[in-house]
């Protein structure tokens, strides 16, 4: 760790770093407000880039798994039908292709990986979708 509490070169964050970053987490009402916030209270040196990276994960998953089966099978649908970034309502928040393949395996929906890096997503009661290969 260095002397201002960041994590040195492949070092971890200070667990107390962390901790107000998940707090943080929990009380954002969008990836850029917690972005802001960490970086107005210095938490995104502590965290450095690969605690930054996994807080993103954090948020990316917590977003997909609020998704109903619904909506789930919306987003899927969107990305199957050639939806991109610029094109979702959400823009560039939008959840991308392989959150919503992890999040479709984790409520037991048939997925298959593709050598090409997408996915066929089969959602109960629908046709099977081909996702792209975008993380």
């Amino acid at each position: 760790m260095t002397d201002d509490g960041s994590p040195s070169a492949g070092g971890t964050p200070p667990l107390e770093a962390v901790r107000a970053a998940m707090a943080r987490l929990d009380e954002a009402e969008s990836w850029p407000a917690l972005r802001e916030a960490l970086e107005a209270d210095g938490l995104d040196r502590r965290l450095g880039a690969d605690g930054m990276q996994r807080l993103a994960d954090v948020w990316r998953e917590r977003a997909v798994r609020a998704l109903d089966d619904a909506a789930l099978a919306a987003e899927v649908r969107f990305w199957a039908e050639g939806g991109d970034l610029p094109l979702h309502p959400e823009g560039f928040r939008a959840p991308l292709p392989g959150d919503l393949a992890a999040e479709a395996k984790r409520r037991g929906w048939f997925v298959r990986p593709l050598g090409t890096g997408g996915w066929v997503v089969n959602a109960p009661d629908e046709a099977p979708k081909t996702l792209p290969a975008r993380r």
